[in-house]
C-alpha cells in the first residue's frame, strides 16, 4: 500500500503540515491575483498609449451613484478632458445632463427622481 506507512514525526510536524495544507489554496489564490494585477499594471499604459496613438474616440460617462446616466463620445483625449470639465461645471451649477442611457431600470429612476424634484408634486 503506497500510503500505509505514514510517519508525521510527531504532533508538531502534523500541526504544521495541517496548517500548510489548509493555507495552500489561499496562498495560491493570492499568488494568482498578484500576478494578474502585475500584468494589469504592466499592460494598462500600453493599452492607453495605443488608444491615444490610433485616435480611438473616448466616451465620457456620468453616473448617479452607481447608475449610468449620461454618455457622450468626446473624440480625442484633449476633447474628453474638456468635456469632463464642462459636464462637471454644469452638474455643479445644478444643470444635470439628460438621461441618454435610459434602460428599463434607469427610465423608472428618472421618472421617480423628476417627481421628487418638482416642488408641487404630491405622491398618492
Amino acid at each position: 500500500m503506497p500510503f500505509g506507512d505514514l510517519d508525521f514525526g510527531g504532533p508538531t510536524e502534523f500541526i504544521i503540515g495541517l496548517v500548510l495544507a489548509l493555507a495552500l489554496p489561499f496562498i495560491l489564490a493570492l499568488v494568482f491575483v498578484s500576478v494578474e494585477f502585475l500584468l494589469l499594471f504592466a499592460l494598462m499604459p500600453i493599452a492607453v498609449a495605443v488608444r491615444m496613438i490610433w485616435g480611438k474616440a473616448w466616451a465620457v460617462e456620468v453616473r448617479k451613484g452607481f447608475t449610468p446616466w449620461h454618455e457622450e463620445v468626446a473624440g480625442t483625449w484633449a476633447q474628453s478632458s474638456t468635456l469632463i470639465n464642462s459636464l462637471r461645471d454644469n452638474i455643479a451649477s445644478g444643470s444635470i445632463p439628460p438621461n441618454t442611457l435610459a434602460r428599463k431600470g434607469n427610465s423608472e429612476l428618472a421618472h421617480s427622481e423628476s417627481e421628487a424634484a418638482s416642488p408641487g408634486s404630491i405622491e398618492a
